[in-house]
């Protein structure tokens, strides 16, 4: 027979059961919201990451194709230019897209000196081709010993110091607007006028005093040499800038590297 406490204690015991299931349905339906916010959160993430790799997709697509109508201008000319493709760590020299000549592009005061390089050259229209505005060969090293030069001259019939390669100590490059590229070789300078060393790197100081921007390379004294020898003032140089980094250009493939002494050389 049910009493009134046995009543009460039925509906007491039927209460805490109610409630501990509410408690338990509370704690799912938080964490069934915990993870939608989990899942939206995430969603968005993904889609936002979608749109940046999207839009750098877009921009490394406009700048290839600004890349590559500018090479085709320059080839179209059929004379010797220089490619500083920061890309692919490469500097070459080619005609008509075929490269001729190549060595590592290996910046030896780092990547902030290659940012700030960049940035003057291009600068607001981000342009990729400029010239050579003058170029300066240090002193240097003779190669080949005077007594040998000596019998070769007079045997050609040629003076001697025509016959003599002095490999230089560095390269130094402008291309105008304060930038300049700056190319150090293993070799300890003892033959050249000093008095135009000093005015060349005077002028190169004052350019970066002024806001200038200067990559120094590490370049063989014989490489430095044929790059210096087939430059000139007027030679285009086309920049390619890291961003492009993944993407093929012209030049890089079997022809270019059959193509002259030191064409293709990997390092």
């Amino acid at each position: 027979m049910c009493t009134p406490e046995s009543g009460s204690a039925r509906r007491s015991t039927c209460s805490e059961h109610l409630l501990r299931v509410g408690d338990g349905a509370s704690v799912l339906v938080c964490l069934l919201l915990a993870a939608s916010l989990m899942l939206i959160v995430s969603c968005r993430g993904e889609r936002a990451a979608e749109r940046e790799g999207s839009q750098v997709a877009r921009l490394r697509a406009l700048e290839e194709y600004r890349v590559l109508q500018a090479e085709v201008a320059v080839a179209s000319t059929e004379s010797l230019y220089l490619v500083l493709d920061f890309a692919h760590a490469r500097m070459d020299l080619r005609m008509r897209g075929t490269r001729v000549w190549s060595y590592p592009l290996r910046a030896r005061n780092g990547e902030k000196a290659v940012e700030a390089f960049l940035r003057r050259f291009r600068g607001d229209e981000g342009r990729v081709v400029g010239v050579v505005h003058w170029k300066h060969r240090f002193r240097g090293q003779e190669k080949i010993p005077p007594q040998v030069l000596g019998v070769v001259g007079t045997s050609l019939g040629v003076s001697p110091e025509a016959l003599q390669r002095v490999v230089p100590q560095r390269v130094l490059l402008s291309f105008g607007d304060r930038t300049y590229v700056d190319i150090h070789t293993e070799v300890t300078g003892r033959v050249g006028s000093r008095t135009r060393d000093v005015l060349a790197g005077w002028k190169k100081a004052m350019g970066l005093l002024a806001g200038g921007a200067c990559v120094d390379l590490s370049v063989e004294g014989l490489e430095a040499l044929t790059l210096h020898d087939a430059v000139r003032r007027g030679t285009p140089v086309l920049v390619v800038p890291p961003l492009l980094a993944q993407t093929a250009l012209p030049g890089a493939g079997r022809a270019g590297r059959e193509v002259g002494t030191w064409a293709g050389r990997e390092r």
